[in-house]
Formats: structure tokens, sequence, C-alpha cells
């Protein structure tokens, strides 16, 4: 395995790790980065076995670390319905 899958990987797993920590779905994450779902199902994708498969982004991993210590979601949070 090389070491762009290996990271791929591992990254992969901390965001699905942070998701079921924080208990939300691929939408409210997706409201709360800003991103769309299918964006976040791309992240959450084993890149083996799918070629639509992307490794999560860097800076939304370490926003779902910050959910994770502020125990979810901040309520002042701006979300994507916000404008």
């Amino acid at each position: 395995m090389t070491d762009k899958l290996e990271r791929h990987k591992r990254d992969r797993d901390t965001f699905k790790a942070r998701k079921r920590e924080l208990g939300l779905s691929d939408n409210q994450i997706g409201r709360a980065l800003n991103v769309d779902p299918r964006t976040i199902r791309r992240w959450l994708a084993d890149p083996e076995t799918t070629d639509t498969a992307r490794p999560p982004n860097p800076i939304a991993l370490r926003v779902l670390d910050y959910f994770v210590k502020r125990g979810g979601i901040p309520s002042d949070w701006p979300t994507a319905e916000d404008g």
C-alpha cells in the first residue's frame, strides 16, 4: 500500500470516528462544514473499492476535532443555511 493510500485511509477512519462520536448524519456534518453531503460520502468511501472516494479535507478533520472537544456543534456555529 502506498503512503498516499495509507494516509487517505487513516484520515478517512479518523473522520468516521469523529462522525460517530458526534452522532451526526452526513447532512448535518455537511451543513456545519458548508459541504455538499455527497462530498461527505466521498470522504467516507473506501478508496480501494470505489473510484469516487476522496481524502477528507484536513481542515474539515480539524473542525470535527474541535466539535468533539466542545461536545458537539456549538449553537452559534454558522451553517450553510445561514447564508
